[in-house]
Order: structure tokens, then sequence, then C-alpha cells
């Protein structure tokens, strides 16, 4: 068995094979989110007609980088690049950017890599079994998107303090959900919630701090799409200097694993909120960064990444540049997930992570499409 699959239960596996076959329902693989573009061509037809958060199950093939907001369809890696004039350095500092993915944050990756794993293996039976999502946001809507495409039951568990949007939506979409005390960086509290819910055997909880099919997704999704951005602007004289991300889960600093297979001069950069360094200075505090989480070392971190020197850990995401270089030979840092904004001298801001509030207008016309600001 692998790290991600534990068990094997082929009767429940039958039976969720008949009920997803009844629903519709195909499941994508790691490749095909790595390479939307070799999606079934029946499943390409229906989403001309599927709005990008509609629960369907056409849009499971919508969990990549690479959705685009014109054609409903698929392209390059959503990324923007942000110009000196604001980062006050000549490197060139590139941001994937989540907004384009179902429920508007990239989490929803991460649940899938999750939840699937157990679906196909039998371990999770649709039939019996209650997914539970805690998280501060992103992850538990994430999961309970991919649970309502799935047919599953969700019960997400978040901080009474984040956006009331995030708890209305979630009801909307079906999902139990739970308000634990405190804000973004009270994760104790949300896992003190998980260990009363275990007791009943039909809860299974969905630990995104220990989940290792939460790196794995960005391993092997994410990483890949950093790199096409990275080779559609390098030169002969290129390098790339670092990859950035907030600490959070562990999830999407993996990338930066698959990005120093490539690129093993790159630098890896942790950063966290100013407010709560955890793992710089074993602090503790509130922040209101939503997505980002904190107050917590994930279990899914990898050796590599809880040794001191890789990744770089500072309390803002930097990248040192090289005020030698021309522009088109300057060192390109690629950023992930939520980043407080620029320090002087330093490169560290990308929007890549959620847009809860935001909804894209020119996707095919539902009910749900619509500005919520």
């Amino acid at each position: 068995m692998s790290k991600i699959i534990k068990t094997y239960n082929a009767e429940v596996v039958k039976r969720t094979a008949r009920r997803c076959k009844a629903r519709g329902i195909v499941i994508p693989t790691f490749h095909q989110m790595r390479h939307p573009e070799t999606a079934p061509e029946a499943i390409k037809a229906r989403l001309k007609t599927v709005g990008l958060w509609d629960v369907d199950p056409a849009n499971l093939f919508r969990i990549t980088w690479k959705n685009d907001p014109e054609t409903g369809l698929f392209g390059d890696p959503n990324h923007l690049e942000i110009p000196s004039a604001i980062t006050g350095v000549k490197a060139r500092i590139i941001g994937l950017v989540g907004k384009y993915f179902p429920t508007g944050a990239h989490k929803v990756g991460a649940a899938f890599a999750c939840l699937v794993p157990r679906l196909v293996s039998g371990e999770f039976d649709p039939d019996y079994h209650k997914a539970v999502w805690p998280s501060t946001g992103n992850y538990c809507r994430g999961g309970a998107f991919d649970s309502a495409v799935l047919g599953c039951t969700a019960i997400a568990i978040l901080p009474e303090n984040m956006s009331q949007e995030r708890f209305t939506w979630l009801a909307e979409i079906g999902s139990e959900v739970i308000a634990t005390p405190g804000c973004e960086s009270n994760v104790k509290e949300i896992y003190d919630k998980c260990w009363e819910l275990k007791n009943d055997p039909r809860h299974l909880i969905f630990n995104q701090f220990e989940e290792f099919g939460n790196p794995v997704w960005h391993y092997n999704v994410t990483g890949p799409a950093i790199e096409d951005v990275y080779n559609g602007i390098r030169t002969d004289k290129t390098r790339l200097a670092g990859y950035v991300s907030a600490t959070g889960s562990a999830g999407t600093i993996a990338a930066g694993d698959y990005l120093k297979s490539l690129h093993p001069g790159a630098r890896t950069i942790a950063t966290e909120a100013l407010q709560c360094p955890t793992l710089l200075m074993n602090g503790f505090g509130d922040h209101r960064i939503e997505g980002i989480g904190t107050s917590t070392c994930p279990g899914s971190t990898t050796s590599a990444t809880r040794m001191p020197w890789q990744p770089s850990m500072t309390r803002t995401a930097c990248a040192s540049s090289d005020s030698s270089t021309s522009p088109q030979d300057r060192p390109t840092s690629l950023v992930s997930a939520s980043m407080r904004p620029p320090s002087p001298a330093w490169v560290c801001w990308a929007s890549a992570a959620s847009a809860t509030s935001w909804r894209p207008s020119r996707w095919p016309s539902t009910s749900n499409w619509t500005r919520t600001t």
C-alpha cells in the first residue's frame, strides 16, 4: 500500500463505482490536473455550459492552475508578474493566481487528494462515513465542494470569526458547519472539536496538517505549473532564485521540493504572519490573513523542510535580487499562497490563494456567478 492508500475494501469500491456511474462522475488523475488539455472530449464539451462554482462532476477537471476564464476550458497557468515599481527590486516576481479554481482557492485540490484516494480504495464509504474538514476556511470549503460533487456528506469545522460569507456558502452547498472559538490562528480549538467527533466511527477526519495527499497534490500539480510559468519567461541567462510559500499546512510549500529537483540552487522560502511566528520563534498570536493558518507545526512537512537550512524561514516572504543584472537576466522568484506586502529591498508578495468574495463574470452564466463584494 502507498502512504495515501492504507487499506482496500473491494465491496465498498464496487458500491462506490456504481454510485459514481449513476451520478455521471469521472474522477481525474493528477496527470490530467497537470495537463487538463488531456481531459476527455465529452468533459470539455460539458464544461462549456458549466459555471466554475457549480456543483457538477465536470468541475473536478477544473481542479487545475490552468483554467481559462475566457473560454471556460484550459490554457496556460494563471499567474501575474508584479512590476518592479511595486516591489522595489529588480528580480522578476511572479505569482500563481488561484482564484480560477472552483471555490476560488487552490485548497480544493489538496482536499481532492485527501478524499479521493480513500474513496477509490474503499476506506471511505459514502453510504456510511462523513468527511470532516477541519480548517480556518479554504480547506474546509474545498473539502465541502469536493464532497458535494462526489456525493459525500461533509462536516466543515472553522473558527467563528472567519468571514460570514464562508459560513453562508458552506450552508448553501449542503455541508454541516461547526464554528469553533477564535480566528485564523486558533487552530488548536478546531482539532479539539475533531477529537470529539472522532469518537463516532462514521466521522473520518481529513486533517490537512498530517494528510500526505496534501503535499503530494502540490508536488505533482502546483510544482509543474510553476515550472511551466518559469519556462515561458526564461532565457539562457535566467536562473530560478527561489520559491516563496506560506507554511500553512505544509501543502503548497511541497511545490518547492519539486522545483528543487529541477533547480537545485533555488531556495524554498517559508513565510508566517508576523503576529504569529510559530516555526520561526515558537510564537503564538492572532492575525487576520485568511488562508495561511499557523500556530501549528504540520505533521505532513517533509524531513527536508524541517531542516534549519531548508527552507529559509522568515516572517516576511523574501528573495534577494541582483542589482547588476539586466531585466531579461534577472533572477526570478515564484511565489504562492497568501503573502505579506513587500518590505524594502526584498521580494515577497503575490495574490494566489482565495478570493472568497470574488466570482468571475465571464464564465457560463449561472445563478451563483455574481460578484458578492
